[in-house]
């Protein structure tokens, strides 16, 4: 509702991390290990799509310019586009997906298969209702993008998420995209221009503050749950 793109990769793991605090069975290398990557991953988009918006952005306009029409440059565009957004759409589907139903095929209540069918579905319903608001945050309010500006930034993002899922480590589409499309502001508006953006300010407050959040709730949670007895409760309920 806040039109932020938040890391549902960083609330669902960090919830768990809270879960795991708490039984004293959190595997801390390993979040470690996440945790690099979430920092690693946005900082490299970023620095791509800087150098590419600070020296290779209006060397591949005029090149193109120079040699094709601006029919085929179109068709061109179109092309890389099409390509970008769906390797970027593939990326995320490998990776995000496993975010949302990975604690229920872990708890062996359903099969991969099916976890990955129903997430695809809820990804798809989720972004019909609620993604515009999203998209006009990323996709207006930080800086002018333009398709080629679009296709750095989705080849960037799908290539990190791609070997961020080979390598079994969940990262935030919203994340690596958002730091992408920032690159290519430092880089044309100035960073000065950039950190006093509200929208910019706003994501990155959201970024900081929901880690700690879903942290918190993991823990409160699984302390309720234990303490109070709530899944013997349930049970009684189910059975009456």
């Amino acid at each position: 509702m806040a039109r932020v793109p938040i890391a549902t990769t960083h609330a669902i793991v960090c919830a768990i991390a809270g879960v795991g605090i708490y039984s004293s069975a959190l595997n801390g290398q390993k979040f470690i290990e996440i945790i690099i990557w979430w920092v690693c991953a946005p900082i490299i988009a970023w620095i791509i799509n800087f150098l590419v918006a600070k020296y290779l952005y209006f060397r591949t306009l005029k090149y193109l310019t120079d040699r094709f029409s601006e029919t085929s440059i179109n068709r061109i565009l179109t092309i890389l586009i099409t390509i970008s957004g769906t390797f970027l759409a593939f990326s995320a589907g490998a990776n995000n997906s496993a975010n949302a139903v990975g604690p229920i095929v872990g708890l062996g209540l359903i099969s991969s298969y099916w976890g990955a069918v129903i997430a695809g579905v809820a990804m798809g319903v989720g972004a019909i209702l609620f993604g515009g608001r999203v998209l006009d945050s990323v996709g207006k309010e930080i800086t002018e993008i333009c398709i080629l500006r679009a296709v750095s930034v989705e080849f960037t993002a799908a290539a990190l998420i791609l070997i961020a899922s080979v390598s079994g480590i969940p990262v935030s589409i919203a994340e690596i995209v958002t730091s992408g499309i920032i690159g290519f502001s430092c880089a044309q508006q100035g960073f000065g221009v950039t950190a006093r953006n509200r929208h910019v300010m706003r994501i990155a407050f959201f970024w900081i503050v929901i880690p700690f959040i879903a942290v918190g709730l993991g823990y409160a949670l699984s302390s309720l749950y234990f303490n109070y007895n709530v899944g013997e409760l349930i049970s009684m309920s189910f059975s009456h």
